[in-house]
């Protein structure tokens, strides 16, 4: 996803502009493609503004902009936003509970500096594979995002919270996977914020939904079938295998792993929507179950799954069989599963 953020010490009229924003730009942006979320913090000590949105490309949001332009022009002329300060990530990471941010939640921001070119795709996975986890087991949690500039080498960490109960709550977590993330690839942390958030719109169908998808996030619906003899497992994920469901994918994966069976079919005929996060579940438990003396195979035939592993070079690495029955036929042939 692309991330803008536009920070603000001070607006003319905060309330008429929220007003418009939720009256006019959020409909708007609901019709346009890659639209996923918007969300404006205020810091209680200082007053400055933050605005962020969220798109699946900069292109979308370049586009988005044009499309509406009186539209954004009036918001601009009603906030008249002073010492405004803007800034751009091109990869960002998210992740979020059942229950989407709402006006009133409180905001905890960390910005780090220092992260190397060499580093970076696995401090990302870093954060995808037990920062996230982690942060999604406390209560009161609603959702994080993890926002990187590879070109300046910085990045914004940012969750939301119920109420200060749940803030506080969290620190102690929040604080042990900083230090690690920190430690880990060498990294500074520059600043650690506290805000209350104003506003969150996203498209009625959920955070992460594009106008181009036929299903929510929260309608991806898995199946997990074992064998009867226990040596082979069978997913079937049907709706989308993006980050918002890769998780609980990879968990179901990893608890399956864990015990015993290294065999694995993963059925994507159903799946409508692929994404950066869930080719790294697949990859990921490809190298899991290798380690573990077994495999993954992928079956059943999407066109759509097909094409982004052979653009992204990965079709070799993640055979796909054309039936889940081929797959099993692989397995109990090769002698892998006995």
């Amino acid at each position: 996803m692309f991330l803008r953020m536009i920070r603000c010490t001070t607006v003319k009229d905060l309330d008429a502009g929220l007003k418009l924003m939720r009256e006019e730009r959020a409909p708007a942006w609901h019709r346009m493609m890659g639209y996923r979320l918007s969300v404006i913090h205020q810091a209680p000590k200082t007053g400055e503004i933050w605005f962020i949105n969220l798109w699946d490309t900069e292109e979308d949001e370049r586009a988005s902009h044009q499309a509406i332009m009186p539209i954004c022009e009036q918001v601009t002329e009603v906030l008249a936003p002073a010492h405004v300060h803007e800034e751009a990530y091109r990869r960002v990471i998210m992740a979020r509970a059942p229950m989407q941010p709402e006006a009133g939640s409180l905001v905890r921001t960390i910005e780090l500096e220092g992260i190397a070119g060499s580093t970076m795709e696995a401090m990302i996975s870093s954060y995808e594979e037990w920062v996230s986890p982690e942060l999604l087991d406390h209560p009161g949690f609603q959702a994080c995002f993890f926002a990187v500039d590879r070109e300046l080498g910085r990045a914004m960490a940012v969750s939301y919270w119920t109420d200060e109960a749940s803030l506080h709550g969290s620190e102690s977590t929040v604080d042990r996977v900083r230090k690690e993330l920190a430690e880990g690839y060498d990294l500074r942390v520059v600043d650690i914020t506290f805000a209350r958030l104003l506003l969150a719109d996203a498209p009625a169908q959920g955070i992460g939904r594009s106008e181009s998808a036929q299903m929510s996030p929260a309608d991806t619906h898995v199946e997990l079938e074992h064998l009867g003899d226990g040596t082979i497992v069978i997913l079937r994920v049907k709706g989308s295998l993006d980050r918002f469901s890769s998780p609980r994918i990879k968990n179901i994966l990893g608890r399956a792993m864990e015990a015993g069976t290294a065999d694995l079919v993963l059925d994507l005929s159903g799946v409508m929507s692929l994404d950066s996060s869930g080719v790294g579940v697949l990859v990921g438990t490809l190298k899991r179950a290798r380690r573990a003396g077994g495999d993954l195979r992928l079956a059943g035939e999407n066109h759509k799954v097909s094409t982004i592993l052979r653009t992204m070079s990965l079709d070799n690495m993640l055979p796909q069989d054309r039936t889940v029955e081929d797959a099993i036929t692989y397995f109990r042939s090769s002698g892998k599963a006995v």
